[in-house]
């Protein structure tokens, strides 16, 4: 028998719930880069986030979660092309598009959450 895809319920904790511990065996968290679409700066910068998921993601590799868990996780790096456009414009180190690739070819990042163009009234 294959693989049972279960959606976990929002704000249930796989690993701390009873219930829900030893049956979940993959996580793929999808960050996101909400940034440009609200006007607003996230408190960590991207490379912070993606070094912190990555960090999870080599403890789960090793079986040494917290409680126990088995449980692997394998993070898609975030991508807002208006973030982009933004970055180039104003000429950052680090682009958004420059990240994304170090996540999949330095930190082991399986894939990209990108950020669709958004107006905030939809």
């Amino acid at each position: 028998m294959g693989p049972v895809v279960q959606q976990v319920p929002a704000g249930a904790d796989p690993v701390a719930d009873r219930e829900l511990r030893g049956r979940v065996d993959l996580f793929c968290p999808l960050s996101v880069d909400l940034g440009a679409a609200l006007g607003d700066v996230a408190k960590t910068t991207g490379r912070q986030q993606m070094e912190l998921q990555e960090k999870i993601s080599r403890l789960s590799m090793r079986g040494d979660l917290p409680k126990g868990s088995k449980a692997r996780v394998h993070p898609f790096v975030a991508f807002d092309p208006m973030h982009e456009v933004s970055a180039r414009t104003v000429g950052e180190i680090e682009t958004p598009a420059k990240l994304v690739q170090t996540a999949v070819e330095t930190y082991g990042f399986v894939g990209v959450s990108c950020t669709r163009p958004w107006d905030g009234d939809r």
